[in-house]
């Protein structure tokens, strides 16, 4: 029996190797900070480069890990970043550093981002919702266990009004990005 296989990119940075010694050498806070928001390092296939970034919460984990590096890593994305962050947020970047590394690693790192590229995702996710509601697969499964069929329209309504609101946000921003032009 084989392990199942993930689709998905890992959500922690791989090791860098460097040539000719194939040992993994441990990544300076800049490469880690630019390999969390590198679109190979995503959990879902939303491309950031069109969106606009309403926060993000990176984490830095390790005990080598010194906050005055991790602040100057942030201080670089934000300025790499400024044009894809949301005009009326103050400060959309924020950091945190955990001593405890991971199980097997030195250094880590990860990014929560909340991002207007994510409309993308949330379209296939209702257009396989609206699928399955067409075919009323599963629908008895949860009409048994006292769920209204009302329930299932007034969230894919939900739905969306929140990808239309994300658009909203994205199209206020680059207006806003015109009008200081």
């Amino acid at each position: 029996i084989s392990p199942p296989v993930c689709p998905v990119p890992s959500p922690h940075p791989s090791p860098h190797v460097t040539r000719g010694t194939q040992q993994a050498a441990a990544p300076s806070m800049q490469e880690l900070a630019d390999a969390l928001f590198d679109n190979s390092s995503t959990l879902c296939d939303a491309p950031t480069e069109g969106g606009v970034y309403f926060g993000a919460h990176v984490l830095f984990r390790g005990p080598g890990v010194v906050g005055r590096d991790v602040e100057t890593a942030v201080d670089t994305l934000e300025e790499r970043y400024r044009a894809q962050a949301c005009k009326w947020i103050a400060d959309p970047l924020k950091s945190s550093v955990i001593a405890p590394p991971m199980r097997g690693m030195e250094t880590a790192g990860v990014a929560f981002c909340n991002t207007t590229a994510l409309v993308g995702v949330m379209e296939r996710v209702v257009e396989g919702f609206v699928r399955l509601m067409e075919d009323r697969k599963y629908l008895e499964k949860y009409t048994t266990l006292g769920m209204d069929v009302m329930e299932f329209n007034e969230a894919e309504s939900n739905a969306y009004d929140l990808i239309s609101e994300y658009r909203q946000y994205a199209a206020a921003n680059i207006e806003e990005e015109e009008e200081e032009d």
